[in-house]
């Protein structure tokens, strides 16, 4: 718990004022920077809802340019309305990128088009997600897929893709958004738990490799959170997990 209390602390203090101290936190290691998020251009997958909806008004209240990453064109396009109030300088931009994060080659190809059209990408926010509460044994395989895929293929991969950059940089943030169902074993969430477990791993491991950098690397761990997911997940909880959570 303690080390699930901080991680969360350290992204929500982030973006909680232009100018912070960041505290990255692993068993043995302490680092601490300070950062200022205006001018700074930010991904933030799962963006047009729920945590990602939330970070990225924070991020442009902040004076950062963001882009955002989804698959419903439509809730991406009425999240920008909502955001384009918020911004404090007429410079911040507003993007956003209409994919599916399993989608490596439709996602490369958009990073490579805004690339190319200056924008920086010096935060990266793993946030996109899905969970499907389901007691082991009642898990179909394409759910299975789904989870593993959104929930840990698609952050690993997108690091991967922005790993080289940081790393020439020396400076950066990556943030991944995990569970505590990650952490604290709840029935009807083993694949999800999983998921988000190694989600923490690679999380710390990427820490680890960029140590020798500023590149601030921060886990959360939410508890239930009252999001579009949560709703669509007490739907389908089985009782046990109804009972547990």
């Amino acid at each position: 718990m303690h080390f699930s209390f901080r991680y969360l602390v350290n992204l929500l203090i982030c973006l909680s004022t232009p100018t912070f101290a960041v505290e990255l936190l692993s068993p043995g290691t302490v680092r601490r920077f300070r950062w200022h998020f205006a001018g700074k251009h930010a991904l933030v997958t799962g963006g047009s809802s729920g945590i990602g909806a939330a970070l990225s008004e924070q991020l442009v209240q902040l004076g950062a340019s963001v882009l955002l990453l989804g698959r419903d064109p439509a809730k991406l396009q009425a999240h920008l309305q909502t955001l384009k109030p918020l911004k404090t300088k007429g410079t911040q931009q507003l993007e956003m990128l209409a994919v599916d994060v399993t989608d490596r080659d439709a996602w490369r190809a958009g990073f490579e088009l805004f690339s190319a059209d200056g924008f920086q990408f010096d935060i990266v926010i793993n946030n996109a997600g899905m969970s499907y509460p389901a007691l082991t044994d009642e898990l179909i395989d394409v759910v299975l897929d789904q989870l593993l895929d959104t929930n840990l293929r698609a952050p690993i991969d997108i690091t991967r893709y922005f790993f080289g950059r940081f790393q020439g940089r020396g400076t950066g943030m990556l943030g991944f958004v995990a569970s505590l169902a990650g952490s604290i074993n709840i029935a009807g969430y083993s694949a999800y738990g999983a998921t988000k477990a190694g989600l923490v791993a690679f999380a710390d491991t990427v820490r680890h490799e960029l140590s020798a950098t500023k590149v601030a690397v921060s886990v959360i761990l939410p508890p239930d959170v009252a999001t579009p997911t949560l709703e669509k997940e007490n739907l389908i909880k089985p009782a046990v997990t109804k009972h547990l959570s």
